[in-house]
């Protein structure tokens, strides 16, 4: 992503859409409140995404000194065409975790990064589903087709990009060039996690593609086995505050070993 001039209209047209889309996030998650964000508007470029291996639409940046969220949004995503609200409400869960499990505190904040985005995957697949909120209980078929914002897809594919995007990453000659590189990896496995927890917990037809999506072999080896089982054994459906705090427990272990094995 890069800072860009914006028109006076795409800007008002943008800030507009964000405040719609995270009245809508209050609504769908039944929160009362809800933080400052400071917007940044930013362009994409295809040169980028083609050599980092994956592009994204909107990131949301914390900083824990200063208990300040930033929200880095594509320039374009206000455009209705595109359905972005996913992708928006993926960023906003970002930040109603942190406010509720992390705020002011840079340990926590490092230790729930992989629930963070488990969830984060849990809401967006929810949203994409036309769930009315997320705790509705619903039901769907893995073939199903979903709006997104590159393009209208089988929920089974959206399932099958994210996976190949994490194993085609770890399986690169240069993997990892940077720190961002094996970090967006991570939090691509995570994500994983989350979608295929939807489709567990209410896809009437997830048995007939369980054993393709939950083929770890790359996972596994990257995480280490015995990191995996944990990870695996304690990331089922939606968590309990129990839950969330053993993976945090684990998480940063995880980390630092990753960390040290790429000499990042």
């Amino acid at each position: 992503m890069n800072n860009s001039p914006i028109t006076a209209r795409e800007k008002f047209a943008l800030n507009a859409y964000l405040n719609r889309t995270q009245k809508e996030y209050m609504e769908f998650m039944g929160l009362d409140s809800f933080p400052a964000v400071e917007r940044k508007p930013v362009v994409l470029t295809m040169e980028e995404a083609n050599a980092k291996g994956y592009g994204v639409w909107a990131q949301v940046l914390y900083n824990v000194e200063t208990d300040k969220y930033s929200l880095l949004a594509w320039k374009d995503l206000y455009i209705p065409e595109l359905h972005a609200d996913y992708i928006l409400f993926h960023e906003y869960t970002h930040v109603a975790d942190i406010e509720k499990l992390a705020k002011k505190d840079k340990s926590k904040y490092t230790k729930i990064r992989g629930y963070m985005e488990y969830h984060a995957s849990q809401v967006e697949l929810m949203k994409q589903l036309g769930a009315t909120h997320f705790s509705d209980k619903i039901s769907f078929s893995m073939n199903d087709v979903v709006y997104g914002v590159a393009n209208d897809r089988p929920v089974i594919d959206v399932l099958r990009n994210g996976k190949k995007t994490a194993t085609d990453l770890i399986q690169r000659v240069d993997f990892p060039t940077n720190v961002e590189m094996l970090a967006t990896t991570i939090s691509l496995i995570f994500n994983h996690l989350g979608r295929i927890s939807i489709c567990k917990l209410y896809a009437t037809d997830y048995f007939l593609y369980q054993n393709e999506l939950e083929e770890f072999g790359v996972e596994e080896v990257f995480f280490g086995k015995d990191a995996w089982l944990l990870i695996r054994a304690i990331m089922q459906g939606i968590m309990s505050e129990s839950a969330i705090e053993m993976e945090a427990g684990i998480h940063v272990g995880i980390l630092c070993r990753l960390f040290e094995r790429y000499g990042l």
